[in-house]
């Protein structure tokens, strides 16, 4: 086996290492394979570029050429599915590698339809985690990785300090530790050429001497005191933590501030290929001084942003902005205009439902302008699409859509994931009718639980969106569940019926004392409680013809998609047992207290594919069973390990 890297940079050796590893893999060590790694003619490499390979081998001799390093790595993985090989989630057992002689002609050229196709850093993080998610990320057809804040502390302590876990020790874990993991994470999206996004919302009290780890979260230090937002005459932390807290944009001191510390921002971090600049997260949080009420948030916006701009001009330092179209800033701004419109791109974040895909009209009427603290969300996409054609007046932008397909709302589906990807499918699709370069998605690393298909088929679709969804789910459950693929299909496709999106999701008015309430229709339902009654079952049953299958499945890959199906229907059964109980008027808190203790306790079994911190967090406290007690017992005696805790 011979494999020639032309260019010889850390991602193309990558590159070299990867196919030579995955070819002793599928035609042993002495096989004869003789291929040649190498750029377009004319090629400058950036990580930015568009995405295009060209692979033409014939029985395993010949050249995988990209547009850059990145399409180089992207090139290789396309061999090697046409190989046979299938990368259905993160980890030696999402992989499908079959063993065979090199013959046959791969032929290929791909041009990545979409530019930006990344995925965004969010829920319970680890080092380890990220790297293996990093790893799939080019075999999956991504391109991009944003890492929020300066620092992601607040994700990484979640699962270092295993918040919401009471049966696992928490790790003595810093800030200090975090930015050391940070930076690792960061070096190696770069490894794989990837494109580098950082920041967001929390970047202001750097300048300060602040940032987001415990010291600093709900206090300021002195010097930052007399330049935060004032309003009704206080100058404080706004909403518990200082992620939630905006300064006064107008104040000369803060305008200087910011745009030196991106200049030394970017110095000390020369990979990073964008950077979001983003205010702080929440609402009714802005200035309300004598100079800063001249001007609209986002024209202070637009002025912070030119001294950005002026500032990374001045240093020589050529990198992207994303304009954050976000709360107060999703309205262009009135007065100002932006000094260098080739330095931005265009995102606006997605208000929306999950249950149909994206409308394609923006809304045409008239929009009051909110005022800085009697902010009103304006719902729908309709509304998100209209504030980004506002901006795009402003420049001939790029644009990305920052959206949270699998962050919380995947939840609702749950039961089978299958509504949720085909929603992503049209998605893919409608991207192009939107007139958008791509999308940044918002997510929880780990949803690969009770199947990839959601992530898996977006990222086949954002390559190419012509490409026929049921093409690809048709291979997807092939490989992942070989021969018993039609039966796991339906039993997923059952269990959304009985526990889907529609049910969960369903709402009805409560009339009480202080007038009508939205609640769950689940609630006191008779109708409800007759399909929840039927999820055991139905579980149960599959699992025995589960076990029978796998007695002559010698795949191990194919066996971790079934052992991840049995946790997933042992969480379904102990999650319908909870909907039962509210759906026949009887007490839940000790079913929903088991829930948790059984997801809790299995945690490190199957960390890799589920975020059990999410999913409890955003899904179980915040919105199915928000009365629920955190501190409640599934038993009597609050043990923690007798029969009835476990």
């Amino acid at each position: 086996m011979l494999i020639l890297d032309n260019i010889k940079n850390q991602t193309t050796v990558y590159a070299k290492e990867e196919l030579a590893a995955y070819l002793t893999k599928i035609a042993g060590p002495l096989n004869d394979a003789r291929i040649e790694l190498d750029l377009f003619e004319g090629s400058d490499d950036h990580p930015l570029s568009d995405d295009r390979y060209v692979i033409e081998i014939k029985d395993g001799k010949g050249k995988i050429s990209g547009s850059n390093s990145r399409s180089i790595l992207m090139g290789v993985y396309a061999y090697l599915k046409y190989l046979g090989c299938r990368f259905l989630r993160p980890g030696e057992k999402g992989e499908i590698i079959p063993k065979r002689d090199l013959d046959g002609a791969c032929s290929a050229e791909c041009a990545a339809f979409y530019p930006y196709r990344i995925e965004v850093l969010e829920g319970a993080i680890s080092e380890e985690i990220v790297i293996e998610v990093l790893k799939w990320l080019p075999k999956a057809g991504y391109n991009g990785y944003y890492i929020q804040y300066v620092t992601p502390y607040i994700f990484l302590k979640r699962w270092y300090k295993r918040e919401l876990n009471p049966f696992r020790e928490a790790e003595e874990f810093s800030y200090e530790d975090a930015k050391e993991v940070t930076e690792s994470i960061a070096k190696f999206a770069k490894k794989l050429g990837l494109q580098l996004w950082a920041m967001g919302h929390g970047f202001m009290f750097y300048p300060f001497g602040m940032n987001y780890g415990p010291v600093w979260t709900t206090r300021l230090s002195e010097e930052a005191k007399p330049h935060v937002a004032l309003i009704n005459g206080e100058r404080k932390v706004r909403g518990g933590n200082i992620a939630y807290t905006n300064l006064c944009y107008t104040d000369p001191v803060v305008r200087e501030k910011i745009a030196q510390y991106f200049v030394d921002y970017m110095k000390e971090r020369p990979y990073v290929d964008a950077l979001e600049v983003g205010l702080a997260d929440g609402i009714n949080n802005h200035c309300t001084c004598s100079e800063c009420m001249k001007l609209t948030v986002s024209d202070a916006y637009v002025q912070m942003l030119n001294d950005i701009d002026a500032a990374l001009t001045k240093a020589g330092i050529d990198v992207k902005i994303e304009l954050s179209i976000y709360v107060n800033t999703r309205w262009a701004p009135e007065k100002l205009k932006l000094n260098n419109p080739s330095r931005y791109i265009n995102s606006v974040a997605a208000g929306r439902s999950y249950t149909e895909s994206y409308p394609t009209k923006p809304f045409e009427g008239e929009i009051p302008r909110d005022g800085r603290t009697d902010y009103t969300p304006y719902g729908g996409f309709e509304y998100s699409l209209r504030f980004m054609n506002d901006w795009q007046k402003l420049g001939d932008f790029k644009r990305i859509i920052f959206d949270y397909h699998l962050y919380a709302a995947h939840y609702f589906d749950f039961s089978s994931y299958m509504n949720i990807s085909r929603v992503m499918a049209e998605d893919a699709r409608k991207l192009r009718e939107l007139k958008v370069h791509g999308i940044q998605n918002c997510k929880t690393q780990r949803a690969f639980m009770p199947t990839s298909l959601p992530v898996y088929s977006f990222g086949e679709l954002l390559v190419d969106p012509d490409k026929d969804y049921e093409d690809i789910v048709e291979d997807y459950f092939a490989s992942a569940f070989g021969g018993f693929a039609l039966e796991t299909r339906e039993y997923l496709e059952a269990l959304g019926t009985l526990m889907g999106r529609d049910i969960l999701t369903a709402k009805l008015d409560v009339v009480g004392e202080g007038g009508a309430t939205a609640d769950f229709a689940w609630k006191n339902s008779p109708e409800m409680a007759a399909k929840f009654i039927k999820v055991p079952a139905l579980v149960d049953e599959f699992a025995a013809n589960v076990a029978e299958y796998l007695e002559n499945e010698d795949n191990e890959t194919v066996k971790r998609s079934f052992e991840l199906l049995y946790y997933h229907g042992e969480i379904m059964k102990r999650l319908s047992k909870a909907l039962f109980f509210g759906a026949i008027g009887q007490s839940y808190i000790k079913a929903v207290a088991e829930l948790r203790a059984y997801i809790m306790r299995n945690e490190d079994k199957y960390y890799m594919e589920f975020d059990a911190y999410l999913f409890i967090r955003r899904f179980i406290n915040e919105v199915l069973f928000t009365d629920v007690p955190a501190d409640a017992s599934p038993c009597d005696c609050n043990c923690k390990d007798c029969d009835g805790c476990k």
